[in-house]
């Protein structure tokens, strides 16, 4: 019975036991909060203490309440969550690439003379252009421009894709082999021995120049330079039948001057053709042995 009695008094206990450490544990946090708040060696009853001196007033008043907070008398306050880290910027995408339109190149080559860097091309451009000369480097169209110059083609640069242009074997052949005609330049008279008149048919001229890569195919027009300095252009192969066959040229004589201008650069050269097509006369000056010889050309 009193071993019944004793496990009942156990079992009591034990079922009391937590309530018990509760206030056990609450008790001892209130006293050390009133260790911290209240300055040793004074008394709990404040009613039979004499009045603190005004040190000890201002030590109490000044108690800073952040520093009780700070001992973290019921645990550490949680950690504050991280924000979360902000996005990067995204990049914009970079523009698409420019596509060039294909070049299309219908430029034909017509002549060449070639003199080593003064070397120039006689190219038509494209259909319906006039021909035009060009040095290397000059722009033939747009995004395409004269790289190299032989004495059978040239090379282009077209975006930088190399292009070649040939002259024409068939034309060349044909002027090469073609049969003298019968003349038809009148001889005029002159009072001058270095003076030459001649009249000239306009429909010869006008076939001659229709194909104009045939008409630079029937001879070599080269610069030609005294000590060192451009004076003039030099003619040699002439084809026999030619156009300048009939405008009285031989083979090493120098084209020196048009209509009284001096001629030392392609495009002055090139005014000579253009003279001859649509002008009624033109005055071409030529030295031919040493000696100067104007040719006047009436066209009709």
């Amino acid at each position: 019975m009193v071993a019944i009695q004793t496990l009942r008094r156990q079992e009591w206990w034990l079922q009391r036991a937590p309530a018990a450490l509760e206030v056990a544990l609450v008790v001892w946090i209130a006293w050390q909060c009133a260790v911290l708040l209240v300055p040793s060696g004074t008394r709990r009853d404040g009613a039979d203490l004499p009045a603190a001196p005004q040190a000890e007033r201002t030590a109490v008043g000044s108690i800073d309440p952040a520093a009780i907070v700070a001992q973290h008398l019921f645990g550490k306050p949680q950690a504050k969550p991280k924000a979360a880290p902000k996005p990067r910027p995204v990049a914009p995408p970079p523009p698409p690439p420019v596509v060039k339109p294909p070049i299309r190149l219908d430029a034909k080559l017509v002549g060449t003379a070639m003199a080593g860097d003064r070397s120039v091309a006689m190219i038509l451009p494209m259909p319906g252009k006039a021909v035009d000369t060009f040095h290397v480097g000059d722009a033939v169209i747009p995004r395409v421009t004269v790289q190299r110059i032989y004495a059978d083609h040239v090379v282009l640069d077209a975006d930088g894709t190399p292009r070649e242009l040939w002259l024409d074997k068939k034309a060349e052949a044909a002027a090469k082999g073609m049969p003298p005609p019968p003349p038809l330049v009148r001889q005029l008279p002159s009072r001058s021995p270095n003076r030459r008149n001649m009249g000239l048919s306009r429909q010869v001229v006008n076939d001659a120049m229709a194909n104009f890569s045939r008409l630079l195919s029937q001879a070599r027009i080269l610069p030609h330079f005294t000590n060192g300095k451009a004076d003039g252009f030099l003619v040699t192969d002439i084809a026999a039948g030619s156009l300048y066959q009939r405008l009285g040229l031989q083979n090493g004589d120098i084209l020196t001057g048009v209509n009284g201008k001096p001629v030392t650069s392609m495009e002055q050269a090139m005014n000579m053709y253009r003279q001859l097509q649509t002008a009624s006369s033109v005055d071409v000056t030529v030295r031919r042995g040493g000696s100067d010889y104007v040719f006047h050309y009436e066209i009709r």
